[in-house]
């Protein structure tokens, strides 16, 4: 399969663009022979690229391309993918992993005994919003897999390198607890995925530059509208790419502790101690379920990284300036109570 992949993608490659991303410590070419699709794609992977292209072989290629009349995928594949067409289909066999989502068209294969991936839409201008703010999850998820890392669905918000992880189902304010601390201040690594590193120290690494906001989460930021670009909605959700006058993008952050924000319109916010197991229940849920196929292998590294973090529910007020605050100072406590 991998030799009709690379087929189908060297007849398009006469005017290919070649990028190299960091993941953590390691580096990821990005091959791309459709100028289209890297303009939707490429911002969002912007903060991550190396300005040239480095000497030492890089430890995972993804190929990437658009148009109707190359699609990659066998007959038979796309005739078992026509039968879901609502929902993204993936199939999981031993160290190859194909999704097909049909929001868009997309098709994603990674081969992880290989280091190698392909991605290819049918139409780049029909890529739905989620597309374009966090790129290729599915191929971002196995890479860091093959690389030791965990691709996890959580923010990662600090101050002077040391931060805090903020997990919570999709709507329970990630974002916008993340940004708000973002756009006042702290360091931010990402505000919905983050590469997970697990070693000596528990760092988040940055894995895109863009963000999403609903309707409300932007009026309560309007200095992010500016940012906003157009994409295609599906759904209350904005996509902006944060300038560097907004806010502090880190690109990693060691990680002290993982909070789960509630909004409760309170005076003050207010941050209380919380079971590692309720913690570990939520993160890992939102995770495996964005990620299917990770299962058994994600519940049990995410797993062994609460065990090594205290965990703390943050009730939030309504002010933004004193959520922004309070977090810093929580972190500025933590970190000195425990050296």
């Amino acid at each position: 399969m991998l030799e009709s992949l690379r087929s189908a993608y060297l007849k398009t490659a006469e005017s290919e663009s070649i990028r190299i991303v960091t993941l953590g410590s390691a580096n990821v070419r990005m091959r791309c022979s459709s100028p289209e699709l890297l303009n939707h794609l490429g911002p969002s992977l912007a903060r991550l690229a190396l300005p040239a292209i480095p000497e030492q072989p890089p430890d995972f290629t993804v190929h990437l391309w658009s148009g109707p009349e190359y699609s990659p995928i066998p007959a038979s594949l796309r005739e078992e993918f026509s039968r879901h067409p609502d929902k993204a289909t993936v199939i999981n066999h031993a160290g190859l992993h194909i999704q097909f989502n049909p929001q868009g068209c997309i098709y994603s294969v990674v081969d992880c005994e290989a280091r190698e991936a392909f991605y290819h839409v049918e139409d780049s201008g029909r890529l739905p919003d989620y597309e374009v703010c966090t790129p290729l999850r599915m191929i971002f998820n196995w890479i860091c897999t093959t690389l030791g890392l965990l691709f996890v669905h959580a923010a990662a918000i600090g101050n002077c390198g040391r931060g805090a992880l903020i997990v919570g189902q999709s709507g329970a304010g990630k974002s916008t607890t993340a940004l708000t601390c973002f756009t006042r201040g702290l360091e931010m690594v990402g505000d919905d995925y983050v590469a997970l590193e697990n070693g000596d120290e528990i760092v988040a690494h940055t894995i895109f530059g863009a963000c999403k906001l609903t309707s409300h989460g932007l009026d309560r930021l309007p200095q992010l509208r500016p940012s906003q670009i157009e994409t295609n909605r599906t759904g209350d959700k904005h996509v902006v790419i944060p300038s560097d006058d907004v806010g502090t993008f880190a690109t990693s952050l060691r990680i002290i502790a993982i909070v789960r924000p509630t909004v409760v319109h309170a005076e003050r916010s207010t941050f209380e101690k919380s079971s590692r197991i309720s913690m570990l229940t939520e993160f890992a849920g939102s995770t495996i379920l964005q990620m299917p196929g990770t299962g058994k292998a994600m519940l049990n590294s995410l797993s062994a990284t609460c065990r090594r973090l205290p965990a703390y529910r943050l009730k939030l007020s309504d002010d933004a300036d004193e959520i922004a605050r309070s977090i810093g100072d929580f972190l500025a406590t933590l970190e000195g109570a425990h050296g």
